[in-house]
């Protein structure tokens, strides 16, 4: 057994006796603060994607270059600079769909967990356990116009940070549902 399914046992087991049971941390927790992505908002698909109704998306479960195996995300991770993302994003087809794309911060703050840090995410949702960053779709407004600064998610806590568009990153790719 990895370390990482150890670590999602522990973490599993203390929730669960603490009568918290939606929202799985990898590593750290904080039990005081309402979960924000709770399982029961998203339909888990067995293609490896899951969507969340209240938005109008669907999500791929592991960052590119991974695949999901025995429930955990697993493999290289493919980066990139952030234009050779936004491109390498509409080229991907995965689970039938070949309109997936970068997020917006928007998007990408939806689906963090505001009760877990290293990584912000539920893992029962995301199960991304080594490292989570990605690239989002918007670029960075303002003073830094002539740094050229795009968008990024730190793993850490769940915030959007400032990051240069020449550094490579990986990306966790989006797609909007069909409207009914």
């Amino acid at each position: 057994m990895s370390s990482n399914r150890v670590k999602l046992s522990v973490c599993t087991l203390v929730s669960l006796f603490a009568g918290y049971s939606e929202a799985t941390c990898v590593n750290w927790e904080n039990t005081s603060i309402p979960e924000s992505t709770p399982a029961s908002n998203y339909t888990i698909l067995p293609d490896g994607t899951l969507t969340a109704p209240a938005t109008g998306l669907m999500w791929k479960r592991c960052l590119e270059g991974q695949t999901l195996v025995d429930g955990i995300c697993e493999g290289t991770l493919i980066i990139h600079n952030w234009a050779d993302a936004l491109a390498a994003a509409e080229a991907v087809t995965f689970a039938g769909h070949s309109d997936w794309r970068l997020a917006n911060p928007k998007e990408m703050l939806s689906i963090f967990e505001d009760r877990c840090a290293y990584p912000a995410l539920n893992a029962e949702l995301f199960p991304i356990y080594d490292f989570f960053a990605s690239w989002t779709a918007t670029p960075v407004d303002g003073s830094l116009q002539d740094i050229y600064i795009s968008v990024w998610v730190m793993d850490n806590d769940g915030g959007m940070k400032p990051q240069g568009r020449g550094s490579f990153l990986p990306m966790l790719l989006v797609r909007d549902l069909p409207e009914s």
